[in-house]
């Protein structure tokens, strides 16, 4: 079978799908902001020291400042504060 899209096309038509998922992932997340949620700490963060993170009870990844390194393997509340389009930052409630 001939492929008639040019390489431009595919890149463009890649390009809108990108955004458009990149919006819904956010726009999932931003209704999480101000809201305490249950988090399942994993362990310590990439994006920084002082900062731990886990999945919330909803499954989204969740980022907040911490250095207790006893809270993983345990389910702690943190408020969100900030969502981002592949995460959420919050703050530990405890």
């Amino acid at each position: 079978m001939v492929d008639h899209t040019s390489d431009e096309e595919k890149k463009e038509r890649l390009n809108r799908l990108i955004a458009v998922t990149n919006e819904g992932y956010l726009k999932g997340h931003e209704r999480f902001v101000g809201q305490v949620v249950k988090v399942l700490v994993d362990g310590e963060s990439k994006n920084g020291d002082g900062m731990m993170c886990g999945y919330s009870e909803h499954n989204k990844l969740t980022h907040f400042k911490s250095d207790d390194l006893s809270l993983i393997g345990k389910i702690v509340n943190v408020k969100v504060t900030e969502a981002k389009t592949w995460f959420m930052i919050g703050e530990l409630c405890e």
